[in-house]
């Protein structure tokens, strides 16, 4: 008798062992049919999202618009530096195709004199650039920008007594041959730019 109560006694853990097993493993099942479903509806939700994502080209007529654009684009990039051939700009190659240049081996040199009235005489007088302007600014007065000239000489107009700005520029190519000079001046009783050396 001592023996089956024994028996009965270890029997009841081992029924108890099963029963959690199981009870796990259907768990175990569950959480997994659970992720399983939240997948599928996740990557559901996905391809819904993707098939209403906006195309701005699904259209035939947006695609058209945008070759158009792109075509007039392209257009515009090979007729500007065209205008720098065809126009004779000089010296000022901002819109030019420069692996064709021949400018930049130039040698340049630029003088501006300003003519200064001092008790009713006009006298001339040289402009020392690398005492008036940076380095930056003498390279652009080389490149004869008619802009940079200009502001340049309304800035010496600013000065006491300065009548006139005289600029001239000379380069010479590599192989000695000189380019025809350009001369500019300007009038500080109107401040325009003008072609030539002028009268005061």
């Amino acid at each position: 008798m001592a023996k089956n109560k024994k028996r009965g006694r270890g029997a009841a853990p081992q029924s108890t062992s099963s029963a959690e097993t199981e009870a796990s493993a259907r768990a175990e099942g569950v959480a997994h049919e659970t992720a399983h479903e939240a997948g599928v509806q996740g990557g559901a939700v996905a391809a819904g999202g993707g098939a209403d994502r906006f195309d701005p080209f699904a259209s035939p007529r947006a695609r058209l618009w945008a070759n158009v654009f792109i075509a007039l684009f392209l257009a515009y990039q090979v007729a500007m530096p065209l205008r720098y051939y065809a126009g004779g700009r000089g010296l000022d190659e901002r819109f030019s195709w420069r692996m064709f240049s021949s400018v930049r081996m130039l040698e340049c040199n630029v003088d501006i004199d300003e003519h200064v009235e001092e008790l009713g005489d006009v006298r001339q007088r040289d402009v020392s650039l690398k005492k008036e302007v940076q380095v930056a600014w003498i390279g652009l007065l080389e490149r004869g920008r008619d802009l940079v000239i200009e502001k340049f000489m309304r800035r010496r107009c600013d000065e006491e007594g300065v009548v006139k700005v005289d600029y001239y520029l000379g380069c010479v190519a590599p192989d000695g041959a000189k380019w025809p000079p350009i001369n500019r001046h300007m009038k500080c009783s109107d401040r325009k730019l003008a072609d030539g050396r002028g009268e005061l």
